[in-house]
């Protein structure tokens, strides 16, 4: 009887299909995760400028001087926008956005580092 030699793994066309089916699955969750973090990369960006910008509009005692807040209704719009913008400086340290924005950003590299390095293996 014929001595049969066992198949390496390598010459195995079911396991090196597989093992690119494998490959191509990371290559595609890498792509998504980076697309995802991208995203919140950007959508953390705008929340921090669009924050930035109302506690500056808010606390300028420029704005404050104008006429139209001297009158009755102004001036209430005015005490009351004054103190929405104290309680929005109390909760800035609690919210976090530049962590956050720098823990997607960071997510956001290494993820397209990944992707960038799968993509020159496919």
């Amino acid at each position: 009887m014929p001595k049969v030699e066992p198949t390496k793994p390598r010459d195995d066309p079911k396991f090196l299909m597989s093992l690119v089916e494998a490959v191509h699955t990371v290559y595609v969750k890498t792509y998504l995760y980076q697309t995802y973090y991208g995203y919140r990369m950007t959508d953390f960006q705008k929340y921090d400028r669009t924050y930035e910008i109302v506690l500056a509009i808010g606390s300028s005692s420029a704005i404050a001087t104008w006429p139209i807040w001297q009158s009755g209704i102004g001036q209430n719009s005015w005490t009351t926008m004054a103190a929405i913008i104290a309680v929005l400086v109390i909760l800035k340290p609690f919210l976090q956005y530049s962590s956050k924005l720098e823990r997607y950003s960071k997510l956001y590299a290494a993820w397209g580092e990944l992707y960038y390095g799968l993509n020159s293996l496919l």
